[in-house]
């Protein structure tokens, strides 16, 4: 019975795992995903979430607008592992809904709170922007930047460093450069996109009757 008590567990917990949620509503706050939009099966989106049109949010990323709205905007990408959340308000008084625009590429283990990236803008990998900050149109945060508090990187500027200072404006080559970008993030997910199966767990259940029950596969 013992032996039976700790396989039962151990099927539980491995099921839990397998089926775990990526969408979670909060209250009266619920995630939305356009038809076309792609969310990684181990990304999870809680709370007033949404992610439109031929945007991707990739593995490992947390995004959680319980207290308030996270939008990700046409064909933008949220790297791998990256943490978005919204605050309730803003100390610094602006939007404390974090709002990212059309054609924006923000690289892997970056944190957004409460900010704002306009369109096709970049943000590097490792990157943390927080309440009130701003990113303008065709703006770029180096990699491993600290945007603090209500800063602002002005359209056609690159800035990096911790805090984040300017750098260099960019030339007109690496403003085209950055919806292209975007593009080609967005048919890389459409290949991910079309090695997994649907957001279900249906087929747990299945497997496991047919192991069960000895059915062939």
């Amino acid at each position: 019975q013992t032996r039976q008590a700790s396989s039962s567990s151990r099927h539980h917990v491995e099921y839990d795992y397998k089926g775990q949620r990526s969408i979670l509503p909060v209250g009266h706050r619920v995630p939305t995903v356009a038809v076309d939009a792609w969310v990684a099966p181990n990304a999870v989106l809680a709370g007033a979430v949404d992610v439109q049109d031929r945007a991707s949010v990739w593995y490992g990323c947390v995004l959680r607008g319980d207290l308030n709205r996270i939008v990700v905007g046409f064909s933008s990408s949220i790297g791998d592992k990256c943490v978005l959340h919204a605050a309730a308000i803003s100390p610094t008084g602006l939007s404390a809904e974090t709002t990212i625009g059309k054609y924006v590429t923000v690289g892997g283990f970056s944190t957004l709170r409460s900010c704002t990236i306009e369109d096709e803008s970049v943000v590097g990998q490792r990157c943390v922007l927080l309440e009130g900050s701003l990113v303008e149109m065709h703006g770029m945060l180096g990699s491993g930047s600290v945007l603090p508090p209500g800063r602002r990187v002005p359209a056609g500027e690159l800035w990096a460093g911790n805090p984040a200072r300017f750098v260099r404006e960019l030339t007109y080559d690496e403003v085209l450069a950055i919806p292209a970008l975007a593009d080609g993030i967005r048919e890389l997910k459409e290949e991910h996109a079309g090695q997994l199966l649907p957001y279900s767990t249906a087929y747990l259940q299945l497997e496991r009757l047919r192991e069960k029950y000895g059915l062939p596969g």
